[in-house]
């Protein structure tokens, strides 16, 4: 974010935000995809990687339009998330109800 000086102040300001709260959202994807990496860990690393390559944009527009789509995608993978959470609290209970089905058999 060296680079960000030519951004208007609001952008900056807005660019920063999410670039946070995208890390954020990041520690709550703790299970790991098929390779053994965590989704965290990759989410972060795609960011960081958008981010980076993002940095050097000076039209007004295009950051505008970067910012609302990053903000966007960190709606849907709160989304995703949720989903995912719900699955795991799912797959909790039949475990659980498995255990007690095979204590009262």
């Amino acid at each position: 974010f060296r680079c960000m000086s030519h951004f208007h102040p609001f952008q900056r300001v807005e660019a920063l935000r999410l670039y946070r709260d995208i890390l954020r959202k990041c520690r709550e994807f703790t299970w790991k995809d098929q390779y053994g990496r965590v989704w965290g860990t990759i989410l972060r690393q795609s960011a960081r990687e958008e981010f980076e390559y993002s940095k050097t944009e000076r039209d007004p527009e295009t950051i505008a339009r970067l910012i609302f789509m990053g903000q966007t995608s960190l709606i849907e993978l709160d989304k995703k998330l949720a989903l995912k959470n719900e699955e795991l609290r799912k797959q909790e209970l039949d475990l659980l109800d498995d255990i007690q089905r095979t204590r009262n058999d």
